[in-house]
């Protein structure tokens, strides 16, 4: 039977050690009468699960209610905690110990966004020592100032959120964006300053891989020519992951709000870019042509008097449509966010990632990887030919000379495309409903 604190309370030491189970693995460790007969919480684990499995102990802590001490309570939540970390990570529970170690230990040794610029000025060779003291001087007065000397760099990771709510990303983009109005010359410089300082870190694995907040991998001076030609790519799913994710997704245990999911599936059913459809305004929208204008300002590389993108609106993009409308139907915005100053707002940029990282896809899944995904796989799953697939998906064309003749913008094609991969999103368990 499960224990009670009162049961704990009672529990009586003797000449050697035993242990009382709770359940689930969990038990009260009970020391002997010579050792003080202290009480103490483990969580039993075999691993891989089954008979043939290696068992072992993951000790969570003293029982009590002083600091440092462990509840009942809190100590179910934490196995529990520690249970799921192993059956999603396939790896054994004193794992998780390991990497939090390591973790801490890279915290412990971790640069400081000074240490940062200084080990850029010393080991990165690609500005010239001629350029280096204008360099030198945006470090030390612009920089330094901004983002703080001795903020650890990891902070300054691309998704990690800061105590204003803002991303690193989001903070950098702003700076840059406000010193651009007026300078716009010392805010390039500042853009290929801080994108090399970023990328020497992530050198040192002082930043992740895919985190350095400009959102680009620089490769350093003495790369071969094919590694500075690579392009690292946001995470992304394969086919067969797609029934468990949408599970995930529909469950919505941590409790996402309609907006965000809704501007997700949008994301998943045309591979947009996020900007195209966390912008996306009623007005947009030609419900009798059943087509979906993207404003030119939200296609990245597209001039701004260039017509529209198309996208032809599917079945489940109307349900989807009409549910907003029951949200968001006065608003201009589709997928509206927090109005400032009465000034109505569309859903920040990043609240669909963030939305994915509290689902448990951190590093597995991201929102700027949708259009990766959707390219590849309705070539895979549909016979969507390439062409039409990055057609559809606003893509610049690489061939300039065919972007400059071949301006036949193939809506069928594109129309059958979205047809087939909302379709295909349907059979593996996307619901519209329950938005």
């Amino acid at each position: 039977m499960p224990l009670s604190d009162s049961k704990i309370r009672a529990l009586v030491p003797r000449d050697g050690r035993y242990r009382v189970a709770d359940g689930e693995g969990l038990c009260v460790i009970v020391e002997p009468v010579h050792k003080g007969g202290g009480k103490s919480f483990v969580g039993r684990w075999r691993f891989p699960p089954g008979r043939q499995g290696k068992q072992g102990d993951y000790r969570i802590g003293v029982y009590g209610k002083g600091v440092g001490q462990w509840t009942l309570k809190a100590a179910r939540d934490e196995w529990e905690r520690v249970r799921t970390w192993s059956r999603e990570n396939n790896r054994p529970p004193t794992d998780l110990k390991k990497d939090l170690q390591q973790e801490a230990e890279r915290q412990q040794t971790s640069w400081t966004f000074q240490k940062a610029c200084d080990a850029w000025d010393k080991e990165y060779s690609a500005v010239s020592e001629k350029n280096k003291p204008e360099y030198r001087r945006l470090c030390q007065n612009q920089l330094i100032p901004e983002f703080g000397a001795s903020t650890p760099v990891a902070h300054l990771e691309w998704d990690h959120i800061h105590p204003d709510g803002r991303s690193t990303r989001e903070w950098v983009v702003n700076y840059l964006d406000k010193t651009r109005r007026r300078a716009p010359t010392s805010a390039s410089k500042q853009e290929t300053l801080l994108r090399q300082i970023f990328a020497n870190a992530a050198r040192h694995n002082q930043i992740k891989g895919g985190q350095n907040p400009l959102g680009e991998r620089v490769a350093t001076p003495g790369q071969k020519k094919e590694e500075r030609e690579r392009v690292e790519s946001y995470a992304d799913l394969k086919w067969d992951e797609f029934p468990e994710f949408f599970q995930v997704f529909n469950a919505n245990a941590c409790g996402g709000e309609s907006i965000t999911r809704g501007a997700l599936l949008l994301l998943l059913m045309t591979g947009l870019r996020v900007d195209a459809a966390t912008g996306m305004e009623w007005s947009e929208v030609d419900a009798e042509k059943n087509v979906w204008t993207v404003h030119p300002s939200r296609m990245k590389t597209w001039k701004k008097d260039k017509t529209g993108h198309h996208v032809h609106l599917t079945d489940p993009m109307k349900d989807l449509l009409e549910r907003m409308a029951k949200i968001s139907g006065g608003e201009r915005f589709v997928f509206p966010g927090r109005k400032q100053s009465g000034v109505p707002k569309h859903l920040n940029n990043t609240s669909p990632n963030r939305h994915l990282q509290r689902l448990g896809y951190q590093g597995r899944f991201q929102a700027h990887g949708i259009r990766s995904t959707v390219r590849t796989l309705t070539q895979e799953v549909c016979g969507t030919k390439d062409f039409i697939a990055s057609l559809q998906g606003g893509w610049k064309t690489r061939d300039k000379m065919g972007g400059i003749y071949d301006r036949y913008a193939h809506p069928d094609e594109r129309k059958k495309h979205l047809i087939a991969w909302s379709d295909a999103l349907l059979d593996v368990g996307m619901d519209i409903s329950l938005i």
